[in-house]
């Protein structure tokens, strides 16, 4: 479960002291779209639904078990049970549900867990910059 007290931290590459390793908080990549998990019930709806379908794209969703899906769906109830009738209480319990699955970069950050996406290789940005380094070592060389 997340901790929840405190500031959220800071990702790794913005953190000030680079001479402590840190190896819990590497960076994982993930790539990005790809859709895991159950699908998703076809009684969802709204919020409920949305959030679901988010959650089976997301970078974490690949280190889910059996029981993370189901706690999911049963997250997913609840915020179709809160948009029906929202209480402050439901709101708690759905916030608290999005922490233990690690569903925001907060809950992340803080269980120390640095998601990347894959980004796709534009040719023309490659091709620009090895041009650049290409011109720079003419010039200084």
């Amino acid at each position: 479960m997340a901790r929840t007290g405190g500031p959220v931290p800071k990702r790794s590459d913005q953190r000030r002291r680079r001479n402590k390793v840190d190896i819990d908080s590497a960076p994982v990549a993930v790539a990005s779209g790809v859709v895991r998990g159950p699908e998703c019930p076809e009684d969802f709806g709204g919020l409920a639904k949305q959030w679901y379908e988010s959650l089976r794209t997301s970078g974490q969703s690949e280190f889910y078990a059996d029981s993370d899906w189901t706690s999911a769906l049963i997250i997913a109830r609840a915020i179709e049970r809160f948009e029906e009738r929202p209480s402050a209480h439901m709101l708690t319990a759905i916030l608290s549900g999005f922490g233990s699955l690690a569903a925001t970069e907060g809950d992340r950050r803080r269980l120390r867990i640095e998601l990347e996406r894959d980004v796709a290789s534009d040719e023309d940005e490659d091709a620009a910059v090895l041009a650049i380094d290409e011109y720079q070592r003419r010039v200084s060389g």
